[in-house]
């Protein structure tokens, strides 16, 4: 139980409570007309400070480390199991918490000693340890494991943050709570096996993991697409064929070892039958202008110039005309010789393109003997082309090959994770059985609890599935914010009715006024009322925190709310009305 509220901070509102129903009021003054102007008188930061004074981190953002606050010294006078304890903690050094009362060198907790201000200490650490075990039953040793509960994890569920979305779904502390810690927490709570539920994170870890693992392939060089290892391995088959093959053709891939004399000695014959094809080419040239030259050369005919003298009527004398054939009959020497030359020069010639030709063709036969061995064994550039292809196929291989066995090994999991949540199930299914009973009670408790609240009762339903337990409420008007809000009062008090006869000395359940919003005013003085009645049947303390204007009329004769009201009461009418006593940024 929570006795007092306190701070070195001189113009701090002390709160000192009661057993039962606490009721902190904040008044709302005439010309506050919006929901910022009345919350400024601090009704949240009696949310804070709670959590602040029991273990929650202090991160930059919070309240007490604003320079107007992180200096002074706040403080907690509470009870565990029967003793008094006194806890403090400042912005300033958030690290230590100072913790005073009975026995507390009998703790097992380790305190360290503060030479500046002379006082023990112990750190935030030790001291969640401490209260897991005092207030929730905790075995330290379970701290020490993933996804295991704990008590800041519980903690939250008896004082909720409105800045946390606390009171949005009845079974999360918080917005941002992650599906294992509702599922631990509550299985905790109703009395369930909740390593179940840390088993079920546990795959849900694995399968991120292996989805993690199967995006950072496709990114890589394995593309964009892992596959199927059905297909992957489709695709490795045709490409090691394909290396198969190739690799075949380049070991049987035969190089002469004198390859370039044998490239050059062709090279050689080449330019040697071309400059005898040149030479060719010129001599026939040559034939033929030699042929043409013989066939002009013929002995001029004498009856031409008898007929011509005739038709002049000249009479050609004989001495004349026997000097006309001397002249005829030189000139025919004279051509007959240079027919002689001719023809010789012809046969010279036809005999050169002759020899030629013969030594092409001999030329062409070793060079195209030359070239057959090259062409069988292949040329060294080739053979170069060829293993570099061939290297290019290897890799190919080998990345179709990793890639299959990547997806091998995913499917591999994945079935084996398949089969695990099966398992899991099976489990949960056998718990909630061995343990109907635990279960029963907490589905009766919530059941009073709403029928006390409304006409029709909610329904609480816990249910295995492949994902794990899944907890849910059925109630007619579940979508109202108000409804809702409800749900989450019956279920803060069912849970503390069960932890309570599971002999858990965290004694006190706060309520901030948000958990009111959108509530009728009938449900908010039902809600005190049957908060004040378990409050006072299970032995534990019920701090509300609301609104003056929000505060219901409705009274009877076992229950006044004006009976539980605290005598401090904050405002936002004057700068030093709220919690701290006075405005900071």
């Amino acid at each position: 139980m929570i006795k007092r509220l306190h701070s070195s901070l001189p113009t701090f509102k002390e709160l000192t409570f009661h057993r039962g129903l606490n009721v902190l009021l904040a008044d709302r003054t005439d010309d506050a007309t919006d929901r910022q102007t009345r919350n400024r008188a601090g009704k949240t930061s009696v949310i804070e400070l709670v959590h602040f004074l029991f273990g929650a981190q202090c991160k930059p953002s919070s309240i007490f480390r604003n320079p107007a606050l992180e200096s002074f010294m706040f403080g907690a006078d509470f009870t565990i199991n029967g003793s008094d304890i006194t806890v403090e903690r400042s912005g300033s050094d958030h690290s230590k918490v100072y913790v005073t009362g009975a026995d507390i060198k009998e703790w097992p907790i380790k305190t360290r000693h503060d030479t500046d201000n002379d006082r023990d200490f112990v750190s935030v650490t030790d001291w969640r340890t401490f209260l897991g075990q005092q207030w929730f039953n905790l075995d330290p040793s379970i701290g020490e494991a993933r996804f295991s509960p704990s008590f800041r994890q519980l903690f939250s569920y008896a004082v909720r943050r409105d800045s946390s979305k606390g009171f949005n779904e009845p079974f999360r502390n918080s917005a941002r709570q992650q599906i294992w810690d509702e599922q631990v927490a509550m299985s905790y709570f109703l009395g369930l096996d909740w390593r179940i539920s840390q088993s079920w994170q546990e795959i849900r870890e694995r399968e991120k993991t292996l989805k993690q693992l199967k995006r950072a392939i496709g990114e890589g060089a394995f593309g964009d697409f892992l596959g199927s290892s059905a297909e992957l391995r489709t695709e490795l088959a045709i490409r090691t064929d394909a290396r198969d093959r190739f690799r075949s053709n380049v070991r049987d891939f035969r190089l002469h070892p004198e390859y370039r004399k044998l490239e050059s000695d062709a090279n050689q014959l080449t330019r040697k039958i071309n400059e005898l094809v040149d030479a060719n080419t010129t001599d026939r040239r040559l034939v033929s202008r030699l042929e043409e030259a013989m066939r002009s050369e013929e002995s001029p005919d004498l009856s031409f110039v008898e007929r011509l003298y005739s038709e002049a009527a000249v009479e050609l004398p004989t001495t004349t005309l026997r000097r006309y054939e001397e002249v005829v009959e030189f000139h025919n020497s004279i051509i007959s010789n240079r027919k002689s030359y001719l023809e010789q020069e012809l046969i010279e010639a036809r005999e050169r393109v002759s020899s030629r030709d013969n030594e092409k063709e001999r030329l062409d036969r070793e060079r195209q003997s030359i070239l057959e061995i090259i062409r069988s064994h292949g040329a060294i550039d080739h053979l170069t082309q060829l293993q570099g292809q061939l290297g290019r196929l290897e890799s190919d291989v080998s990345i179709a090959q990793e890639r299959y066995n990547a997806a091998r090994q995913l499917e591999g999991e994945k079935t084996e994770l398949d089969i695990e949540r099966r398992k899991l199930l099976q489990r949960s299914q056998r718990d909630l059985e061995e343990r109907s009973d635990r279960v029963d009670h907490a589905i009766v408790e919530f059941e009073k609890l709403s029928l006390a609240l409304y006409e029709e009762a909610g329904r609480l339903t816990v249910s295995p599935e492949l994902n794990g337990l899944k907890f849910e409420i059925l109630i007619q008007g579940a979508s109202s914010k108000g409804i809702t809000n409800m749900q989450t009062f019956c279920v803060d008090m069912m849970i503390m009715r069960l932890i309570k006869e599971r002999n858990s000395h965290l004694s006190f359940l706060i309520h901030d006024s948000h958990l009111f919003d959108g509530v009728d005013e009938r449900q908010i003085a039902r809600a005190l009322r049957i908060g004040h009645q378990y409050a006072e049947s299970r032995g534990f303390q019920y701090i509300v925190t609301l609104n003056s204007d929000t505060v219901p009329h409705e009274k009877s004769e076992s229950f006044d709310i004006d009976d539980h009201v605290l005598t401090t009461r904050l405002t936002d009418e004057t700068e030093d009305g709220g919690l701290f006593g006075i405005r900071f940024g």
